[in-house]
């Protein structure tokens, strides 16, 4: 399949939110290079939801400007939703009804006739022999797994993945890194990644940006900021990604 070629998916100029004398965001940039997997990690209150929240088109910024699939957010909202797929910590299918009627409906909604790209969903994801059946009869794993799917409906050009492995089992998140594996290399699809999982986010992501206190203070590769660390430190031992975090942010991880 043929994508138009960004060269930063996402781009985030000055953003600023406050919720009445809460500062949430505090001139926030991002750049997200097209095609890669960029990991968005902080702590509760950091402002790492609120980010998310205006590059998905949920809330406006106070001041600042967003492009995603080289589109403007503020101008252009629902060109911005027509790009974009978001898989959000809470399940987005109906539980009565079956995982093929869910696929089918977020179709629709995207006017799209052709059922082939549902099927192909459900084969992929392991869904075609449950896809009959009410959701409600499915596993964890199985309900996140639809989710996904339904993410990715429309072929999406950038992906948003808010905490997805929460609550799975060790099989069922593997399952999922691998897909996530496949649609960065395979699709050159651009994910934006939220995690409260440190090995999840150094396994999966190109790029990191650590957000604290509604600022981006930590940017770069992995590799990057641990060597960073290991300077500064000039400690003999190389740091984990979790040392580079707590070093940044300094309190404990979470969504």
């Amino acid at each position: 399949m043929t994508r138009t070629v960004f060269e930063n998916a996402i781009e985030a100029r000055g953003l600023v939110k406050r919720y009445g004398e809460v500062q949430a965001l505090d001139g926030v940039d991002l750049d997200v290079e097209a095609g890669t997997v960029f990991g968005l990690l902080g702590p509760n209150g950091a402002g790492k939801s609120t980010t998310v929240r205006i590059l998905t088109t949920l809330s406006r910024p106070d001041a600042g400007t967003v492009r995603v699939a080289g589109v403007d957010a503020l101008r252009d909202p629902v060109g911005v939703r027509r790009a974009i797929g978001v898989v959000g910590q809470k399940h987005s299918a109906d539980p009565d009804a079956t995982g093929r009627e869910n696929l089918i409906l977020q179709a629709e909604l995207y006017g799209l006739r052709d059922r082939s790209r549902v099927d192909e969903l459900l084969e992929r994801f392991g869904l075609a022999d449950a896809a009959h059946r009410q959701v409600k009869t499915y596993s964890g794993g199985m309900v996140r797994r639809l989710d996904v799917a339904i993410g990715l409906i429309h072929t999406p050009k950038v992906l948003f993945l808010d905490e997805p492995t929460t609550g799975l089992d060790p099989e069922a998140r593997a399952d999922l890194w691998a897909e996530v594996e496949r649609l960065a290399h395979e699709e050159r699809m651009t994910i934006l990644l939220t995690t409260h999982y440190l090995e999840e986010a150094d396994r999966l992501a190109s790029q990191l940006a650590i957000v604290d206190r509604g600022r981006i203070v930590a940017r770069g590769t992995p590799d990057e900021l641990k060597a960073e660390m290991q300077r500064a430190t000039q400690s003999d031992t190389p740091p984990s990604l979790n040392d580079v975090y707590l070093n940044h942010a300094g309190r404990a991880v979470a969504a």
